[in-house]
């Protein structure tokens, strides 16, 4: 996929897009660049590390400067990665974001329209239930109208250590 970018484009433009991330050691991460700070911490989702391991460096730095070797790349798959800003060199856009801004600002409106829907229903909200369930009796901390009880508990070392 060809993507334009603007050479005055600003990190924030680039939300969205997948961009690789070349590091101060060596690696490049490449993601869909989700968030990112003042520091240049990257949030990055669907993350791809390549890197080069060190035996094949040391032979493309050997004495025998084969220009048709090729090195041979690692690659790992890491899901969701936090860069730190000071490990980043530089970032290129490798392809542009899967949906526009419009279907991405509609798939917004549909989660928020959601998780109201369920904040109004109660979903996620655990309520005690009054009475006794399946004939068991209900402890005292979750009867209806009760307070919980703060009981003095005496001082216990932590594991390991003796009392004196």
């Amino acid at each position: 996929m060809n993507v334009k970018v603007g050479h005055k484009s600003k990190l924030s433009d680039l939300l969205h897009y997948r961009i690789r991330a070349l590091t101060n050691d060596g690696k490049a991460f490449v993601g869909e660049l989700m968030a990112f700070d003042a520091h240049m911490n990257l949030v990055l989702a669907e993350c791809v590390e390549h890197r080069i391991p060190n035996h094949q460096m040391e032979l493309l730095k050997g004495k025998n400067k084969d220009s048709t070797a090729k090195p041979k790349v690692e690659t790992r798959t890491l899901g969701l990665v936090v860069l730190r800003g000071d490990q980043v060199l530089t970032t290129v856009v490798e392809n542009g974001p899967a949906l526009s801004k419009k279907e991405r600002a509609l798939v917004l409106e549909k989660k928020t329209a959601q998780l109201s829907k369920q904040k109004r229903k109660g979903k996620g909200v655990v309520k005690p239930v009054a009475g006794n369930v399946g004939g068991s009796k209900i402890p005292v901390g979750f009867q209806k109208g009760s307070q919980p009880q703060a009981q003095p508990r005496p001082f216990q070392p932590p594991p390991g250590f003796k009392r004196r």
